[in-house]
């Protein structure tokens, strides 16, 4: 430490120069990997999130060979396929349904509350997701007119987290109903448990409500109702989160619904179909009629479903499901290539940097050789001294990289996995301490920190001490 002191005081201008360069750099690479971190990291209350699974979507296609043209519709299950395929697979997988998660208003004695986040799901949640509650428990199955809120709601509306199970809150969520209408579903909910709230930063598990999913109820329905859906037995609004259970793989799970995809297609299915109209040399859907079609005559699939939390964060967004195939090794380097981009342009300017500080130290380093000193002896010494400064850099890069996660958080994290700019903006995005302090990020700092010090010393200092001991006596101090 006094030798790196010493060193400091002689060529303060140099230290200086070298230590922001460092900072910088690894305040850069620093942000990537918060942002990964957050983004892939198994974090509350996604402490499962590197094995849990999303099954959105299934996809009904058919044809119509007269008319050139296939039509069909793509959209989450219905309660009865819903089943079938959790009956398949609840041996190796805990699944959850889920029916939406949308802005709500919520009233508490008159008062209105914006923008709350609500969720719909099945107990089953509480075993994929780890909510922590504060009060109360999770909900049991098939309860109505209850719901689990966020400590942070719960101290919004009712001005505490603590005491408030029993208490009542209404609710209003716009949906678009027959011809595209907006009109308002009113409810008025009962605290059953008040959990601790997650971040923003985490769309797939954050909520602020989370009620019950009655799958008796809606499967009692949609037998009284066959054509509630539009596609008997298939299409509906209910989509999947299926934790498998250790050892069981994403490809197992797969499997099994690909299975009860297959035998669902061996049937006879209702659907709506479209009533075509031809006309001037154009085909035109004009209306529908419910219709049989025969085995065959439809096909169903799941597309790139069930999706990792890493293709639901990284994925193609505009056609989730379907059409949208998440590159990984594209994923990895276009990473891969930020990282070094970041670590190799600023090396290689602090190493033209050391490069101009050797010519100055060469006199010391002549004397020294020429005293029987190895050319190892005094690479480690340089390799030590910059090592001293470019831990102070990387010290200054991670503040300078926490300081920027707080101010750009917003910029940083906008557009992943549908979180727009807007929603960030008007919501306070909570940055939990183990997305900061995580032992991840902080291994990555050291590693950064090891590398830009090699990257940036090694190569200079070994071709300037390559120079015979005669040499580098004579050159000027």
């Amino acid at each position: 430490m006094r030798k790196f002191l010493a060193r400091f005081r002689q060529a303060p201008m140099f230290s200086t120069i070298y230590i922001i360069g460092a900072a910088l750099s690894v305040a850069s690479v620093m942000l990537v990997a918060i942002f990964l971190h957050v983004k892939t990291s198994n974090i509350y209350p996604e402490y499962s999130r590197d094995r849990i699974l999303y099954n959105n979507e299934i996809g009904l296609d058919f044809g119509h060979s007269d008319a050139r043209i296939t039509v069909g519709y793509h959209n989450a299950y219905s309660p009865k396929f819903a089943s079938t395929i959790i009956d398949s697979i609840s041996d190796i997988a805990n699944v959850a349904l889920e029916r939406y998660r949308k802005s709500a208003n919520v009233y508490v004695d008159g008062k209105k509350y914006e923008n709350v986040i609500i969720r719909s799901a099945t107990p089953d949640i509480f075993s994929i997701y780890n909510y922590e509650f504060i009060e109360g428990k999770p909900f049991p199955d098939n309860q109505e007119s209850i719901a689990v809120i966020s400590d942070k709601l719960a101290r919004r509306i009712f001005g505490s987290e603590r005491d408030v199970v029993g208490r009542k809150f209404k609710t209003s969520v716009l949906s678009t109903g027959y011809f595209g209408r907006l009109h308002a579903d009113n409810a008025e909910f009962t605290v059953y448990g008040v959990f601790r709230e997650g971040s923003r930063l985490l769309p797939l598990s954050f909520a602020e409500i989370i009620y019950p999913v009655n799958l008796n109820l809606l499967l009692a329905q949609e037998t009284e109702n066959n054509h509630t859906y539009g596609e008997y037995d298939i299409i509906g609004d209910l989509k999947m989160t299926i934790l498998p259970k250790t050892g069981v793989s994403k490809e197992e799970v797969s499997s099994k619904i690909d299975e009860v995809i297959a035998r669902q297609a061996t049937r006879t299915i209702t659907i709506q179909k479209p009533i075509l109209e031809k006309k001037d040399g154009v085909t035109r859907i004009i209306g529908s009629e419910l219709a049989n079609l025969q085995p065959g005559e439809y096909t169903l699939t799941n597309g790139t479903y069930p999706r990792s939390s890493l293709e639901m964060m990284f994925g193609d967004q505009s056609f989730p499901g379907l059409y949208a195939e998440f590159d990984l090794k594209g994923f990895t380097k276009l990473y891969g290539l930020l990282v070094l981009t970041l670590l190799l342009v600023p090396a290689l300017n602090l190493s033209s940097l050391i490069s101009g500080n050797m010519d100055s130290k060469m006199n010391e380093m002549g004397i020294r050789k020429a005293f029987g000193a190895r050319n190892s002896t005094l690479l480690r010494q340089v390799i030590n001294e910059n090592l001293w400064l470019t831990g102070c850099g990387a010290i200054l890069g991670v503040i300078l990289a926490w300081i920027g996660v707080l101010l750009w958080k917003d910029w940083l994290f906008e557009g992943v996995a549908g979180l727009a700019a807007g929603e960030l903006s008007a919501s306070d995005v909570m940055l939990d301490p183990a997305m900061l302090f995580a032992p991840k990020v902080f291994i990555a700092a050291v590693i950064i920190c090891v590398t830009l010090n090699l990257l940036s010393s090694l190569i200079p200092s070994w071709w300037a001490l390559r120079r015979p001991a005669i040499d580098s006596i004579k050159s000027k101090s």
